[in-house]
Formats: structure tokens, sequence, C-alpha cells
């Protein structure tokens, strides 16, 4: 959670600058460790192009990851 929290800082520059690259790696390591917050807000950034390109098929992906993860609760 840590992580996603610092990567939302790094992305909206929040006490820090704006660091899109360290944002998105923040962000995507606290997914993969089944962040649900950071996967769905992977899913809205790909969705949307939100400091990333518009990409369906990561999109997907991290759709496919969010309902292993609701799986498992």
């Amino acid at each position: 959670r840590h992580n996603y929290l610092i990567g939302l800082a790094y992305l909206k520059g929040i006490d820090v600058e704006v660091d899109k690259n360290k944002a998105l790696f923040l962000i995507e390591n606290s997914a993969c460790k089944g962040n649900i917050d950071a996967i769905k807000k992977l899913i809205d950034m790909y969705s949307v192009g939100d400091s990333v390109k518009v990409d369906d098929l990561k999109k997907l992906y991290w759709e496919e990851k969010l309902v292993e993860e609701y799986k498992k609760q």
C-alpha cells in the first residue's frame, strides 16, 4: 500500500516533483503485490491515458488481475 500512495504522490506532484515514470513503477509494484486500489488505478490510467498511453492490452491484463484478487478474498 505504501508504494501505491508514494506513486500517487509522484503522479500528482504532492510534496515531490512530478515523476510519471517513478509513479508508474511504484503503482505497478504495488499492483503486482495484489493491492486492489493500485490495480484499479492502473486500469483507469490505461483506459483514459492518464500519464501513460492508452493501452487496451495492459488495461485488460490489470482487469484480469483485479478479478483474480477479488476471487482470493
